[in-house]
């Protein structure tokens, strides 16, 4: 009864101490300086909201280190040198085993910022982490897709028919992406760059044992050359890596509420 007593005068004395203290004078001269601050933040925010979602894209690409770039050239490269092999079933094996490797560039560089949290820091207010790896993951979507084009290219160049393009490269870079994708979603900042190119090599293996007898087999070879079970693979395989990429931005965000 006498804490009860107590600790209701205590209240009484602070309320009171409330009531009557002075409320400090506001000077002109900072009152009208804050608002030509808020006046002038109000119209960089203004302007910021004009620019489309392409230009905030366009505006992250110098962030990216020149390293990734030069990587993807040299990978680019490497799988156009594969085209000058002899007999067409050594060029779909070397397209399959380099199809893994086209996505660990661009996620090692994803995976690299999400530890550092280097974007967060340099553009802080501006965009969450959440938005500014979506933003790199579509940029690198952009580079890996034209790096398809340019392999597409080379290849129909060779004499390789594109359903071989499709069924020896494009799907399985595709599949293998998703795999980085649920590895980084499950691990997060425990999943280093050494392992995620662990990961494509691993990959790379398993492509190669999973169908390396298929280039031999002329049956089996016409039957994948039928354009509707092609279509359906390819589509199939776009919406799981759809549903990947969303899920690892998903939990990404779920990471920072619980953090």
């Amino acid at each position: 009864m006498n804490n009860k007593e107590i600790n209701e005068k205590q209240i009484k004395e602070i309320r009171s101490l409330l009531e009557h203290a002075k409320q400090p004078d506001i000077d002109e001269g900072r009152k009208r300086k804050t608002l030509e601050l808020l006046q002038a933040e109000r119209k960089r925010l203004h302007i910021r909201s004009k620019k489309t979602y392409g230009q905030r894209v366009w505006e992250q690409i110098p962030y990216i280190s020149p390293a990734a770039w030069l990587l993807q050239g040299i990978l680019l490269l490497m799988i156009g040198w594969g085209f000058y092999a002899e007999g067409r079933e050594e060029i779909l094996l070397y397209l399959l085993f380099c199809a893994p490797m086209a996505g660990v560039v661009g996620f090692t560089e994803i995976m690299r910022s999400y530890r550092q949290n280097m974007w967060e820091l340099e553009q802080a207010c501006r965009y969450n982490l959440r938005q500014l790896m979506g933003m790199r993951m579509i940029i690198f979507g952009i580079a890996d897709t034209l790096a398809a084009c340019g392999v597409a290219v080379m290849g129909l160049g060779a004499g390789v028919q594109a359903w071989e393009l499709v069924f020896f490269y494009f799907i399985p870079q595709i599949l293998s992406d998703c795999v980085y994708l649920y590895l980084m979603a499950r691990f997060r900042r425990r999943f280093q760059g050494t392992a995620l190119l662990g990961s494509a090599v691993l990959m790379a293996f398993f492509w190669m044992k999973l169908l390396q007898g298929v280039p031999y087999n002329k049956q089996l070879m016409q039957r994948i050359a039928e354009p509707f079970a092609l279509i359906l693979i390819l589509s199939a395989s776009v919406g799981l890596l759809a549903w990947c990429c969303a899920r690892f931005l998903n939990g990404m965000e779920t990471e920072c509420c619980e953090a």
